[in-house]
């Protein structure tokens, strides 16, 4: 599956068919269909590795933090760091994997995965800042988007460690004592 995973986040569910799969991975075609039914189960398969790896980095950041604030930064600087690290392809997989597909069962998982984790990010807003969560996760969500398209682009980590700081910053302020929304007028 790791290499199933591989070619996917490297190349975008459309641009990887099932023969590149079975040869990639050294398998013939019957025996990957008799797996995985199609290539929608073998792109299935492939994201919930990748959430359970590469994308676990998130639960991590949360789990190791003491704050909320330091929990959204500390995310926010290892998102930076996965979706530009050497020997990787580029940016998030749930993020990129279908982008732009006309595939609907592909394009489905990864909009069904990217909910979960904004609400999964919502509920720990939540629990250190009531009335904060949904829009929160909201913009979290947005620099996540954000970050995995420009390290697709080819952005540095330096900078994208840079831009998450300063997201990372408007995180936190938008967790200060304002009002549950950002529609609430600044003086």
């Amino acid at each position: 599956m790791e290499t199933a995973q591989a070619l996917f986040h490297a190349h975008s569910y459309d641009n990887v068919g099932v023969t590149l799969l079975a040869r990639e991975i050294g398998i013939e075609q019957p025996s990957l269909y008799s797996a995985f039914g199609n290539k929608l189960g073998i792109f299935a398969a492939a994201v919930e590795r990748y959430a359970s790896s590469d994308g676990a980095f998130i639960a991590e950041a949360f789990s190791s933090s003491k704050t909320v604030k330091q929990g959204l930064r500390n995310m926010l600087k290892a998102a930076a760091t996965n979706y530009s690290r050497e020997g990787s392809s580029a940016g998030c997989l749930i993020m990129e994997g279908a982008y732009g597909t006309h595939d609907e069962g592909a394009r489905s998982l990864c909009v069904n995965m990217r909910a979960a984790t904004e609400a999964f990010i919502a509920d720990y807003v939540e629990r250190g800042h009531p009335g904060h969560g949904t829009n929160v996760s909201a913009m979290t969500m947005i620099a996540l988007a954000g970050l995995s398209a420009s390290a697709r682009a080819g952005m540095t980590s330096d900078q994208l460690l840079e831009f998450a700081r300063i997201a990372a910053n408007g995180l936190c302020e938008l967790l200060a004592d304002r009002g549950p929304t950002l529609s609430k007028k600044r003086d």
